[in-house]
């Protein structure tokens, strides 16, 4: 089974977390070494979220530059489609779940992606939904983690919760 990740925006925007070291150091492991592996995607939508909140926080509008250059370099695993097949997949997906419209539209791309993880903090830890699991790294454990994505993070360097 593929262990092709879907990244959510909110990992991308701990990559330039001021505030939360381990969050920062989590997403940009996890950044860095998935794609090192050529094994994540991102959608268009989960760019333009990226750059429209990291640009809204006070005193980050005049680093836009930085974020633009972060979306450029991200485009190369823009693969995820945000398509109509996409908002079909969204709509039976509302059927039985509670998640948010927006939400519903990530899921149904990483599906669309055949992905077998989704990487969020937003969504139920641990929920699955046909072949998709949600994942929220900072809430599992590492070692699990680790042995789900077929990566090995470097524990001394990764600050307690």
């Amino acid at each position: 089974m593929s262990r092709l990740c879907f990244l959510d925006t909110n990992i991308l925007l701990y990559l330039n977390d001021e505030v939360d070291e381990r969050k920062r150091t989590i997403s940009s492991y996890l950044v860095m070494e998935l794609g090192r592996q050529f094994s994540f995607v991102v959608s268009p939508q989960v760019l333009n979220e990226y750059y429209k909140v990291a640009t809204s926080k006070h005193g980050q509008y005049e680093k836009r530059s930085i974020y633009r250059d972060n979306v450029r370099r991200l485009r190369r695993v823009c693969l995820a489609p945000y398509d109509l097949d996409v908002m079909e997949a969204a709509w039976s997906l509302q059927e039985f779940t509670n998640y948010a419209w927006w939400d519903l539209m990530i899921i149904g791309s990483a599906m669309k992606s055949g992905c077998r993880y989704l990487l969020t903090e937003d969504m139920n830890h641990g929920h699955e939904l046909g072949q998709l699991t949600i994942v929220n790294p900072f809430f599992a454990d590492l070692r699990e983690l680790s042995e789900k994505l077929d990566i090995t993070f470097p524990t001394f360097s990764i600050p307690e919760a």
